[in-house]
């Protein structure tokens, strides 16, 4: 279930009415008015003071296993089983059953996301052990960082967009260059 944390009081604020399936990523919007879980076919926006689900998308090609906010919170970019990345316009559209605004270029299951904190650029990783970095506006891949030693799991840029940091399954944390695509660090 998915519950929001009163953290200065340490109290829960409220708990969501439980989802059938599992809920496999959460992301707050960029303002903090809202946010979105995504469980198997379905991506959910929620009213974060209040607790109650305001709008809910169906993914009919394959599970949703991860997703974030753009930059503006306009739209939600989400990583799919089928290799592919999707891009929801949650500004205009209520509901939706199919995205017109599909990605691919990975052929493994999409795994983890991120945008950079302008909106410039936008990461991913897959099952196939690489990260791609994907130019934000014109959405082509622009850049491939290819054998990690495995699967990505989490992805997040650095505030100044310049930086990108990855963990992965086997605990190992690294920093990449945008720029150039080399490895910078390994943290763990």
């Amino acid at each position: 279930s998915v519950v929001l944390w009163n953290l200065p009081r340490h109290q829960m604020h409220y708990r969501l009415p439980s989802f059938s399936t599992p809920v496999w990523s959460l992301t707050f919007s960029p303002d903090g008015q809202g946010f979105a879980t995504a469980g198997d076919y379905t991506i959910k926006l929620w009213d974060t003071h209040q607790g109650i689900c305001c709008r809910s998308y169906l993914s009919q090609a394959h599970p949703v296993r991860c997703l974030t906010f753009s930059e503006r919170g306009n739209s939600l970019l989400t990583g799919h089983g089928d290799h592919t990345l999707r891009l929801w316009d949650i500004a205009r559209v209520a509901v939706l059953t199919a995205c017109p605004n599909q990605l691919t270029g990975h052929p493994g299951a999409v795994r983890a996301i991120s945008v950079a904190p302008q909106g410039e650029w936008f990461a991913s990783s897959a099952e196939d052990q690489t990260i791609r970095i994907w130019h934000g506006t014109r959405r082509i891949c622009q850049q491939v960082i290819p054998s990690l030693p495995s699967t990505v799991s989490a992805l997040t840029f650095h505030p100044g967009g310049n930086l990108l940091v990855s963990a992965d399954e086997d605990g190992s944390v690294m920093v990449w260059d945008l720029h150039s695509g080399a490895r910078v660090q390994t943290l763990a």
